[in-house]
């Protein structure tokens, strides 16, 4: 179903069993999750003092020169404010709360709010980002009847997953392979069931009541590709602006990699590194495995790309980023991975 690269969506996943019956306070009567509630107290009493970014739902929809979202006004505030006096009015929306990182950030011993949903156990963005940088995409949303998330697509072309916890959705998705799709792919989304979204397609998401969900943007091994044509994009959309300030020849490689890190989270150095981390998983793990045989046979096409026909180089980038003896090691890594996967 992920290699297909459609949306669907996910009944009866028990993922996040833990999270409902904490988050959620059951109607009398009806022991599902269709007609619960939100239990304010328990998220108020774990959560109060925590800050999280509240965003004003004043997007008209207008994508950048990359085909992403311009971003409304945000604010930080905290979940007290959040429940007490922000939650239920119309132009707010709490949305791209890192809670999974908080939690772990406050707790690293403790294990963690909840698991991935079954079919991104695969995921090889996060568990990268969680040593290089500690950051994540892993989010909470949390928004009134009638906020929404306008046209786009996800960032660095990633998969994405949304869980609702509480509250309904309507999704609309747009095929990426028609200019004008006059017949999008509409659903609702019900409490306790999860999305898939696909990679590059563009989609716009309403909440039809007071909505929780649970979202990760991740990537697969079979997805690659995807993540390295948009990465590829920035890179050439970093060295167009050099060009037109007159700074194409002073700033640096080193410079070009934070500026496309600060851009989408993610650079061709990281990237290279992140392919060379999951490619060792993958080994080490040993798999004959058809699905294990076909990511490394994706590992390896994007690390051939990125070691070969880059200008300037994936191992220029790199070594301005990590020095000449890890630059090293890096490049040796590479040429045994390319070695051994046939």
């Amino acid at each position: 179903m992920i290699a297909a690269n459609v949306p669907f969506l996910v009944t009866g996943d028990k993922t996040f069993s833990n999270v409902v019956e904490a988050w959620t306070t059951p109607t009398p009567g009806d022991p599902s999750s269709a007609s619960a509630s939100i239990n304010l107290p328990h998220l108020v009493d774990t959560y109060g003092s925590w800050d999280i970014p509240v965003k004003k739902n004043s997007n008209p929809g207008v994508l950048d020169a990359d085909g992403r979202a311009v971003e409304p006004e945000c604010v930080t505030v905290t979940m007290n404010e959040w429940v007490e006096e922000l939650r239920l009015l119309p132009d707010n929306y709490l949305k791209d709360f890192h809670l999974h990182n908080a939690v772990k950030k406050r707790s690293p011993t403790a294990p963690p709010l909840y698991e991935s949903t079954v079919f991104c156990r695969h995921d090889i963005l996060n568990p990268f980002l969680d040593i290089v940088t500690g950051g994540d995409f892993r989010f909470m949303y949390w928004g009134p009847p009638g906020s929404k998330t306008t046209l786009h697509s996800d960032v660095m072309n990633s998969f994405s997953w949304s869980y609702n916890v509480v509250g309904e959705k309507e999704w609309t998705f747009y095929r990426p392979w028609l200019a004008d799709d006059n017949e999008p792919i509409e659903f609702t989304q019900a409490p306790g069931t999860t999305v898939f979204v696909p990679s590059t397609w563009k989609h716009e998401v309403v909440n039809t009541a007071e909505t929780i969900s649970l979202n990760h943007n991740w990537i697969a091994p079979c997805a690659v590709d995807l993540m390295l044509a948009c990465l590829l994009n920035e890179s050439c959309a970093v060295d167009k602006e050099l060009a037109a300030w007159g700074l194409s020849e002073t700033v640096t490689l080193e410079e070009r990699e934070k500026m496309m890190c600060s851009a989408c989270g993610m650079n061709i150095s990281m990237f290279t590194i992140m392919l060379v981390r999951a490619a060792v998983g993958l080994l080490a793990r040993a798999g004959n495995d058809a699905a294990s045989a076909y990511d490394l046979a994706s590992l390896k096409s994007a690390l051939t790309i990125v070691t070969s026909s880059l200008t300037p180089s994936a191992e220029q980038r790199y070594r301005g980023v990590l020095g000449d003896d890890m630059a090293q090691l890096l490049t040796s890594l590479i040429d045994k991975i390319l070695l051994f996967v046939s």
